[in-house]
């Protein structure tokens, strides 16, 4: 009820009849973009029902009871979302990289029954009375993911207030100049429009435009509190840490 794959192919291929029935699939070496159709990926945590299509024969549908796990070298190689509860992301220790005879014993452990059994023990006996399988486990790994992976505009909102601790008003031509001008520094090709900047404002962080008398006319601006902009975005990455303490 186990296997271990490195094409995935076999999860989003023409035929998947590889993991059918399996409890807990383990994906080796998976690397940046391995994970071509995150949605799917998605859909394969979470739906009761998986369809198998073996090769040659009628496809059928089966009961979803299948974990997955990731082995990688890179933090990229599945998009952790903002406010994403399905993955956990835990880093391993470097320490032993390169000891060969430290590995030598961990592999003759792990062969060794008695290990198992002690291993299976130790969780039959992990008391779970306050785990609430609602709340998602946040490791330090996953909230620098999940900061990597705000969108341009959360990215130069960001930049913006750590720049700056005082509200300030920027008018929307001023807003977007200093947004495209980030955009520009980092590469970003596919900047948004004025109009989905705005709307992204308005929606992320309730911030719309307001009239304000500005040298004794009339102007509409955005105005900008630094410190309700670090709560959201905060909250958004899922941390308990100020998102400025995180840079």
């Amino acid at each position: 009820y186990t296997i271990l794959i490195e094409n995935t192919s076999e999860l989003f291929g023409q035929f998947t009849s590889t993991v059918a029935d399996m409890l807990l699939v383990g994906i080796d070496e998976a690397r940046e973009g391995s994970i071509v159709d995150h949605d799917k990926f998605k859909n394969l945590i979470m739906e009761k029902k998986t369809v198998i299509n073996e090769k040659y024969k009628k496809q059928y549908v089966s009961n979803n009871f299948t974990k997955y796990m990731m082995f990688s070298n890179n933090h990229n190689c599945i998009k952790i979302e903002p406010g994403c509860r399905r993955f956990v992301m835990i880093e391993c220790s470097s320490i032993n990289v390169g000891n060969i005879s430290y590995f030598r014993q961990l592999t003759a452990l792990f062969d060794n029954l008695n290990t198992l059994g002690t291993i299976f023990n130790h969780l039959l006996n992990i008391d779970l009375s306050n785990f609430n399988a609602n709340i998602p486990i946040k490791t330090d790994l996953c909230i620098q993911t999940a900061l990597q992976s705000l969108n341009s505009a959360d990215h130069f909102m960001l930049q913006l207030i750590t720049e700056s601790t005082t509200i300030k008003d920027y008018t929307p031509e001023e807003f977007y100049q200093l947004y495209s001008a980030y955009a520009d520094s980092e590469g970003i090709t596919r900047k948004l429009t004025k109009r989905t900047l705005g709307d992204h404002m308005s929606k992320s962080y309730g911030v719309k435009t307001t009239v304000k008398f500005i040298n004794n006319r009339s102007t509409r601006v955005y105005t900008i509190d630094p410190t309700v902009i670090s709560q959201l975005l905060t909250a958004k990455i899922g941390s308990t840490v100020s998102i400025t303490d995180l840079l």
